[in-house]
């Protein structure tokens, strides 16, 4: 049987060891963290439950969101810097509307400024 991977966040439930215990043994590069007060093995009754099935499963967890690193997160952020942040129009919903479009209007031929805001410039 061909075993199946499984992309998952890197939040310590995926790799509880009452959850592995029904998996094949776990192969990765990177450690995984779990809460201090969690046990390092499974419990008598995940081990008497799930402990034969050793299903063909392999987690690989994704890397810490890092959303400081990812263009259209930039462009957010921009958009509350000059735009939303403090913003005078919190009751006029109709005003703030203008005012995003207009700011996202700007960048709609294309951006040199905005690419190397976000950092993707291509170099000379």
């Amino acid at each position: 049987m061909l075993g199946s991977t499984v992309i998952q966040d890197n939040g310590p439930v995926h790799t509880h060891p009452d959850l592995l215990v029904a998996l094949e043994p776990q192969e990765t590069r990177w450690p995984w963290y779990r809460p201090p007060n969690w046990p390092t093995e499974p419990s008598a009754a995940a081990v008497r439950r799930w402990g034969a099935l050793k299903l063909p499963i392999q987690i690989v967890p994704l890397p810490t969101y890092a959303s400081w690193c990812h263009p259209i997160e930039k462009l957010w952020r921009k958009l509350r810097q000059d735009v939303t942040h403090l913003h005078r129009w919190a009751d006029d919903l109709d005003v703030l509307r203008t005012e995003i479009d207009r700011f996202l209007d700007q960048f709609a031929q294309g951006s040199l400024e905005l690419l190397r805001y976000v950092g993707l410039e291509v170099p000379d």
